[in-house]
């Protein structure tokens, strides 16, 4: 997978199928967006995900705590068998950019857009004012196919990265897992020996690689689902409150030795 970051000015040589978005924790409604460009591949184009370096809500001094990481986020496009990725620096210049000018230049110009999906919430360009009503507006003017892919409901609701967020913080990990269609992974390094002891816990702890907003306190985690090489898969079920720890953990009763090794858990 191509990864283009840290610069407004790319140009990709063949025609493209783009899905724009925050893609922030990958839930179903992403993946449809994702599903619908990975069809493209049959007619001949590049998969293409168009987002942004820095969420807006973050940018504009929203929200800050975002549901992956861009590593996090990568190893998803990877793993989906992306072509390219563009993680588009937002910044005060980027930002003010007119919504007719962002069409123009980056989608048509620069990326050959030849098909492009978003969602009924998508925004872009100078305020925001970008929208779907636009890029649908455009789409005969620089010969591209627009479609727009309707809101997934889960358990009666509409599935958004804001909603996912809610319920990680609310600790309703079943539904959050049911909004993502997987279970919601955070990764890390092992601690083991004194240093875990001095937290309370005899067992190895995983130090995630952000503090995120999940409740504090101790995963607990009923069985080890992999051990690859040295990355250890296990699945996460509920969050207990039980142990105040000095920073965030995530802890696992297991009779095994992974000191210093990668731990994901999900």
């Amino acid at each position: 997978m191509e990864i283009i970051e840290n610069t407004t000015e790319f140009h990709l040589e063949k025609p493209s199928a783009v899905a724009l978005g925050k893609f922030d924790g990958i839930h179903l409604g992403h993946r449809r967006l994702l599903d619908k460009v990975l069809e493209q591949k049959k007619r001949g184009m590049q998969t293409v995900v168009f987002t942004f370096d820095t969420s807006a809500a973050s940018f504009f001094g929203g929200e800050t705590k975002e549901l992956s990481t861009r590593e996090e986020k990568r190893a998803a496009f990877l793993q989906l068998g992306i072509d390219v990725l563009i993680e588009f620096p937002l910044n005060r210049e980027t930002a003010a950019t007119d919504p007719a000018d962002f069409v123009s230049r980056y989608l048509a110009a620069q990326m050959r857009t030849a098909y492009l999906c978003a969602g009924p919430d998508i925004s872009f360009g100078r305020k925001g004012a970008g929208d779907y009503a636009l890029l649908a507006a455009c789409a005969g003017t620089y010969g591209y196919q627009v479609e727009l892919i309707d809101k997934v409901r889960v358990d009666g609701v509409e599935v958004s990265s804001t909603r996912v967020r809610e319920a990680v913080r609310a600790g309703k990990m079943e539904q959050v897992s049911r909004m993502l269609g997987a279970p919601y992974s955070v990764g890390g390094r092992v601690v083991h020996g004194s240093l875990a002891e001095s937290w309370g816990c005899r067992q190895p702890i995983l130090c995630p690689k952000r503090v995120n907003f999940c409740r504090r306190g101790a995963f607990i985690i009923p069985e080890l689902l992999l051990v690859k090489g040295d990355t250890a898969v296990f699945p996460m079920w509920a969050v207990s409150p039980r142990f105040q720890m000095r920073r965030f953990s995530v802890w696992r009763h297991i009779f095994m030795i992974l000191q210093g090794k990668s731990m994901t858990e999900a």
